[in-house]
């Protein structure tokens, strides 16, 4: 299997310039795109990147599929700046590029030094041919859920817990699927859970959350 485009360009830096090569933020969507793709391969999902004063981000976003934490696996490797809330304060990682394309935290000099949480870290390398490699983008992953997903999830929590309040809400239609809506008043294709007089949505979507669409 053929190398990984952005893993030869940095390769090829790090061994002319001999130092760790910087990871941009383009590249950094092109690893997840294609990872995410032989990864999931029945699920779209879209990533954005953005640039601004201070930094850049990477955003993936994608409906039903895969959980959260399964996406969040892969793109945790590609992190190249965290924020310790307590101090607000960013820090830097860096990462170990693999042959494929696929990431790994390496290390981070954290913000305990500044008074924060963050502790000072580094793994091994996790790969005889992986790249240690310093990028700057935060990462943010974003999964919605549609209408028929949200439904099956209803069913599926009420069939379950038959006899709690909320099953007996959902069954009473208290707590029901509707449309999502943009800013624009347009239906998204996305659902949101609708509770009426109830506490249930949070519950739902955290059901939701546990539960992978094939």
């Amino acid at each position: 299997m053929a190398n990984h485009p952005v893993y030869t360009k940095l390769k090829a830096e790090a061994e002319a310039k001999g130092r760790t090569p910087y990871l941009d933020t383009a590249d950094a969507a092109k690893c997840i795109r294609s990872v995410l793709k032989s990864t999931f391969p029945k699920t779209k999902f879209s990533v954005t990147i953005s640039r601004y004063s201070g930094g850049s981000s990477v955003r993936i976003s994608w409906m039903d599929g895969p959980t959260d934490e399964m996406v969040s696996r892969i793109t945790a490797g590609f992190e190249g700046k965290g924020f310790d809330g307590m101090i607000d304060m960013a820090y830097h990682m860096d990462s170990y590029l693999m042959p494929d394309g696929s990431a790994a935290f390496a290390a981070t000099s954290g913000t305990t030094g500044s008074l924060g949480m963050v502790e000072k870290a580094s793994a091994w390398k996790p790969h005889p041919d992986a790249i240690r490699v310093s990028g700057h983008a935060y990462v943010f992953t974003s999964r919605s859920y549609s209408i028929a997903f949200l439904e099956r999830t209803l069913a599926a929590y009420s069939r379950k817990n038959h006899g709690d309040e909320l099953a007996e809400a959902i069954d009473s239609g208290a707590v029901k699927v509707e449309p999502g809506w943009d800013g624009s008043g347009h239906v998204t294709g996305a659902g949101h859970i609708r509770c009426r007089n109830h506490w249930g949505d949070m519950e739902i979507y955290r059901e939701a959350g546990r539960r992978m669409v094939a």
